[in-house]
């Protein structure tokens, strides 16, 4: 995947705070309450979401500086993504890191409680609770940031090794 495809892959990555709200009416039972304040945690997805859009947009920057040989706009993005303490590639990848363990454990409390729900109810009860799946679609999100950050990650290497 060359780095325009990527940037707007990037770009289309599925909305983290929608599909927080989507879980939360989905679970507004009370015996679901408990989730919330851990889906208000896990709302910092979704600037992780941005910084990889924003990776991506700039290594598109980088390899426009590249073509047109501006090699002081050049070592200024490569500086910003090694040294930017917000934007940094060290920082993402901490941040894609803590994100895939709080969905993990979020995940994991979540079908502990779904569990611990259905088994009281009867089969009829239980089906609209196991047939929703925003949670199932949350899992797949830190996923695809990791994809998408190893690709980003390959191409600012390939772009400045051989550049600058």
């Amino acid at each position: 995947m060359d780095i325009k495809q990527l940037k707007q892959a990037t770009q289309q990555l599925p909305r983290v705070d929608h599909l927080l709200d989507r879980i939360k009416k989905e679970h507004a039972a009370q015996q679901f309450l408990v989730l919330h304040k851990p889906l208000k945690e896990l709302a910092y997805g979704q600037v992780i979401n941005d910084k990889l859009a924003s990776f991506a947009h700039h290594l598109l920057d980088l390899r426009i500086a590249h073509v047109t040989k501006d090699k002081e706009k050049a070592q200024r993005i490569v500086s910003m993504l090694l040294r930017d303490p917000h934007s940094s590639v060290k920082q993402l990848l901490a941040d894609v890191q803590a994100f895939d363990a709080q969905v993990s454990f979020f995940h994991d409390s979540y079908h502990r409680l779904l569990e611990d729900t259905v088994k009281n109810m009867s089969l009829e009860d239980s089906i609209p609770f196991l047939e929703k799946n925003a949670t199932r679609e949350l899992r797949k999100i830190p996923k695809q940031q990791k994809e998408y950050l190893r690709m980003l990650g390959k191409h600012f290497v390939e772009m400045t090794k051989n550049k600058i």
